[in-house]
């Protein structure tokens, strides 16, 4: 039987400063994303980031659940 490392706290709140940079960047005024009514594909590759970082997220979370309390 296989099982999944469990991920150290460091981990989780990498992923976590992750998420909240890369969605402080879509948030900025861009020329680009403004330019096209779409993103540009710097910001267009923040946001398939933040998924990816959120997917894994919710899988490290289910590994190691938030303390209670």
């Amino acid at each position: 039987m296989s099982t999944m490392p469990r991920p150290s706290l460091a981990q989780v709140q990498a992923l976590e400063d992750a998420v909240a940079w890369r969605t402080g960047r879509l948030a900025e005024p861009c020329q680009d994303c403004q330019a096209s009514d779409d993103l540009c594909d710097d910001h267009a590759c923040d946001r398939a980031l933040i998924a990816s970082y959120r997917s894994t997220l919710a899988v490290a979370r289910a590994v190691r659940p938030e303390p209670p309390g």
